[in-house]
């Protein structure tokens, strides 16, 4: 999870809308003709087929009983999410030393704590959803020798060794491949695990260290490198087909030195590829993944670009994506062929609760539009942070209010946001030169209404058409600050105001 001072959204943004503007809404062809000319020019990366949703919120498992995550995680379910993400602490499973590699691969080696993870892994599966695993955080055992003071390099940060990683990456594997019976525990085999991630932001110094060296060259992205070429060898040799993605970057940075590296710095360190506007091979390490994640926490509305340009928020993930056929060419990034984008972690606070935060309207605004901000650079999965909103601080220095749920003491009396309909049905229509981009994910396949409304009713004026995937999308010519909304079947999306 980033550094909480990255995290407090900055206020809300003042915007213009303009006078109610009806004339051409039905100019169908037109706008599409646009659309088509557009898109033939577009050098981003082409859209996905389909947009997988999901959730992470630690709290939910920490706090609650069994059948309380049970209602939680089937309310995230019933508002369209299919995956969870989590985290394996590997000192928490492993606070002792293996007495050897070969032991430390073995699921069944003694010493290993292992009852929460698959007490977790059986309830998102029981909820219909699949679980993608982030393994961080190295035991005292296995960081390298002579670990500064904690304020320097965190607990469980320190040079960990790629080995003892890769080691318990195997045991990892072959314990969730969907085969494997504890007779401990039942006689069923645990659920599968088929997507990982390798360590969690290791381009903050809260999460692994050195970040630099002692002359300010980049140190981390070679350590990284280490650990998750490590875990993805040992992941593979159990299951080929699980997907290990890669990077999981923090979106800022400091200079060099500091205690957060920019994202770019890191993923062209990570690739072997130079500074400069042509980045070239500039060594010859190779490093393996077989999908990119980032978490591009933003500072503003989602069409708001980061300031700085190493830093990576909503709108910028070109700056990854641009260096994939570049590496691929110099063979530093392997096995060659597509690289899904996944989006691990992303919110925005609403207040209420946290008084710092978006007005819930706003919140749910941000998400459907980052939905579709990243879904058009390419991404393919996102996971929310949160499904429910945090206990509260003092000051909310400690909590975020960022789930589409208010926290109602317990998940049964949780209270869903605008954000929930945002979520399970999103829908925008972003406006250029007269033409809005409608977009959504209806919550079945079928046909979607796209409405406007005019006085105190509200008209069907184009009908597109969700697949199995469900998202529709289509132009239309609108006027600033023309209402629509979607229908589908008996569900309604949130009205959006074309801007």
């Amino acid at each position: 999870m980033i550094d909480s001072h990255a995290k407090r959204q900055a206020r809300r943004l003042l915007r213009c809308v303009g006078a109610l503007t009806l004339a051409g809404l039905l100019c169908g062809s037109l706008a599409a003709a646009a659309s088509a000319r557009a898109a033939k020019h577009a050098s981003a990366p082409k859209p996905p087929a389909v947009l997988t949703l999901g959730f992470n919120d630690p709290e939910l498992f920490s706090n609650f009983a069994p059948s309380d995550v049970a209602v939680g995680l089937s309310n995230a379910h019933t508002a369209g999410a299919s995956i969870w993400r989590f985290f394996i602490s590997w000192s928490l499973v492993s606070p002792a030393q293996p007495p050897s590699l070969a032991e430390a691969a073995d699921p069944n080696w003694s010493g290993y704590n292992w009852a929460s993870i698959d007490m977790t892994v059986r309830q998102i599966a029981a909820a219909g959803m699949t679980p993608l695993v982030a393994l961080a955080s190295a035991p005292a055992w296995a960081e390298g020798p002579d670990r500064p003071s904690s304020t320097v390099a965190p607990a469980g940060t320190w040079d960990p060794s790629a080995t003892w990683y890769g080691a318990f990456a195997r045991a990892l594997a072959t314990r969730y491949s969907g085969t494997f019976v504890d007779p401990a525990e039942s006689a069923q085999p645990l659920p599968a695990v088929r997507d990982w991630e390798a360590w969690n932001e290791p381009n903050l110094a809260a999460s692994l260290t050195p970040q630099w060296t002692a002359s300010n060259q980049p140190a981390s992205p070679a350590i990284y490198r280490g650990l998750l070429n490590a875990f993805y060898a040992n992941v593979k040799a159990v299951a080929p087909q699980d997907v290990v993605a890669g990077g999981t970057t923090a979106p800022f940075g400091d200079p060099p030195g500091g205690q957060r590296m920019e994202p770019v710095t890191f993923w062209r360190s990570l690739l072997c590829l130079s500074a400069g506007a042509n980045p070239h091979s500039d060594c010859h390490q190779r490093v393996y993944m077989d999908a990119l994640a980032h978490h591009p926490y933003p500072l503003g509305p989602p069409t708001t670009h980061a300031v700085d340009p190493g830093d990576i928020s909503v709108p910028d993930l070109g700056k990854i994506t641009s260096l994939v056929p570049i590496a691929e060419r110099a063979g530093t990034l392997l096995p060659k062929g597509p690289k899904p984008l996944w989006i691990t972690e992303l919110s925005w606070d609403s207040n209420p609760p946290n008084p710092n935060g978006l007005t819930p309207a706003l919140q749910a605004e941000y998400l459907e539009g980052a939905l579709y901000v990243l879904w058009k650079q390419g991404v393919s999965l996102i996971a929310w942070w949160n499904l429910r909103d945090d206990g509260p601080t003092p000051g909310w220095t400690n909590s975020l209010a960022s789930g589409i749920y208010y926290d109602g003491t317990t998940p049964a009396t949780d209270v869903p946001k605008p954000s929930y309909t945002a979520f399970s049905f999103p829908f925008t229509a972003y406006r250029t030169n007269g033409i809005a981009t409608l977009w959504g994910m209806a919550p079945a396949p079928g046909p979607v209404a796209i409405q406007v409304e005019n006085g105190t009713t509200w008209t069907t004026v184009i009908t597109l058409t969700a697949g199995a995937s469900r998202i529709f999308s289509g132009p239309l010519i609108v006027g600033t600050g023309t209402n629509l909304r979607a229908v589908s079947g008996a569900d309604t999306s949130l009205t959006w105001t074309a801007f």
